[in-house]
């Protein structure tokens, strides 16, 4: 490349007949080239420089950790995508593009990419998961048509009712709760559900709660004195 964009001129010898030398010596990513041409009269001339090498991309390494948690926004996962790249080049300066997010939910792919000043890229990338949005919480209405006997059957009736959605958590990998206070046979039943990101959503419901049968008395007055319906 260097020996074809070299110009070289004497003003007796042509070109193609005088005698051009070319050698050269690499020191880390530097090539010295020297070139030296000689006419048909011996006269030399010689003339040099130094140019970059480098026929490797830059190395582009993630740390795979950060693949492990949860993050609630696509800027949390950029922020970790960034603190965990490490960019590599023996030789020259390199420029790192912006992260790019491929995906959706538990399967985003984050990639990284960096260019030296030779053009050659380097990239990686790494599977991150985000969920962005809080889980909706539904109880039934219907549960509040029946009448429980017990606080803990409300709750469990709550607890295998309660419709819980996630963008992408599934109802088994949530913690979904269940909490209830009593005021006198009203039973207020709060369910909450919690996806991977750690977003809570609550709902609630009050129940009707009575444990203990009606209470049957007949005054003895109505019988009489002496319990003959006669006596009066």
């Amino acid at each position: 490349f260097v020996l074809a964009q070299a110009i070289i001129v004497d003003d007796c010898t042509p070109r193609g007949e005088l005698n051009v030398r070319v050698d050269s010596s690499l020191e880390g990513c530097d090539l010295r080239i020297r070139i030296e041409a000689t006419n048909l009269a011996g006269l030399r001339a010689v003339d040099a420089v130094t140019v970059r090498v480098d026929p490797d991309p830059p190395r582009v390494e993630i740390d795979q950790a950060i693949s492990l948690p949860w993050y609630r926004t696509t800027g949390e996962a950029i922020a970790a995508l960034i603190r965990g790249t490490i960019v590599r080049d023996g030789c020259n300066e390199v420029t790192v593009s912006s992260p790019q997010l491929v995906g959706t939910c538990g399967s985003i792919v984050g990639r990284m990419t960096a260019t030296d000043t030779c053009g050659n890229a380097g990239q990686a990338q790494v599977t991150l998961r985000v969920d962005g949005a809080a889980p909706t919480v539904t109880i039934p209405a219907t549960l509040a048509n029946t009448c429980y006997s017990s606080v803990a059957a409300a709750e469990a009736a709550v607890r295998s009712q309660v419709i819980v959605v996630d963008d992408c958590s599934a109802r088994v990998d949530m913690d979904v709760a269940v909490e209830s206070a009593l005021s006198e046979c009203g039973l207020r039943v709060t369910a909450t559900a919690t996806d991977l990101a750690g977003r809570s959503t609550s709902s609630s419901i009050t129940l009707r709660v009575d444990s203990a049968a009606p209470v049957v008395a007949i005054d003895e007055l109505v019988l009489g004195f002496r319990g003959d319906p006669l006596g009066f």
